[in-house]
């Protein structure tokens, strides 16, 4: 009699072998749709803060010629950057789910999928908490933060949104059958997300 499965996190050195073996495999399919778009913008704002840095030091000769105007547009410049980071954010993590699960890569769907409400609401959300996180003494952002790590690919798999994606979220991270530190999914996405950050 075979015994059932059941389910157990994967160990964390495999985990990130298999990672970065899908990384290899997907990378020229998500990888140019995602970065280009930020990596325009960010080009864009660099150019704009020196234009801005060099008005305000021609200000200092010329008081006259001040550029109050340009205030305006580097925080304009910053929300659109922001934005922009977030939508490309989401759409990769929505192709990577689908490659994942052996769908084709459609990285308009993934883009078109980024810009919906629901997905902007449960980022909102979970900003909201991991900031509050932050304020905290910045150390339980060390545990927020991946405790709400799934809420995207729950909202993307599961179609759950909200509250109910963060919830979802902490459901999946907190998995741990065999109840040992090293296999808790907590640490491993931290370390992962500090291996990624690296």
């Amino acid at each position: 009699m075979t015994e059932p499965f059941r389910p157990a996190p994967m160990p964390f050195l495999v985990l990130l072998d298999e990672a970065m073996r899908r990384v290899r495999t997907h990378w020229r399919a998500i990888f140019p749709s995602v970065a280009l778009p930020v990596a325009l913008l960010t080009t864009l704002f660099q150019v704009v803060q020196i234009l801005n840095l060099r008005g305000l030091l021609n200000a200092q000769e010329q008081p006259s010629t001040f550029p109050l105007f340009w205030a305006p547009g580097v925080l304009v410049m910053a929300l659109v950057l922001i934005a922009v980071s977030a939508l490309a954010y989401v759409a990769g993590q929505v192709a990577a789910l689908d490659a994942l699960m052996g769908r084709p890569i459609d990285m308009g769907r993934a883009w078109r999928f980024a810009a919906r409400p629901a997905v902007w609401w449960t980022l909102f959300l979970s900003g909201l908490a991991t900031f509050a996180s932050i304020l905290l003494c910045v150390v339980p952002v060390l545990y927020v933060a991946p405790l709400l790590s799934f809420a995207l690919p729950a909202l993307v798999e599961e179609g759950v949104s909200g509250p109910a994606a963060l919830s979802r979220s902490a459901d999946l991270t907190r998995f741990n059958p065999s109840g040992r530190l090293t296999e808790s999914p907590i640490v491993k996405i931290l370390v992962l997300m500090l291996v990624t950050t690296l």
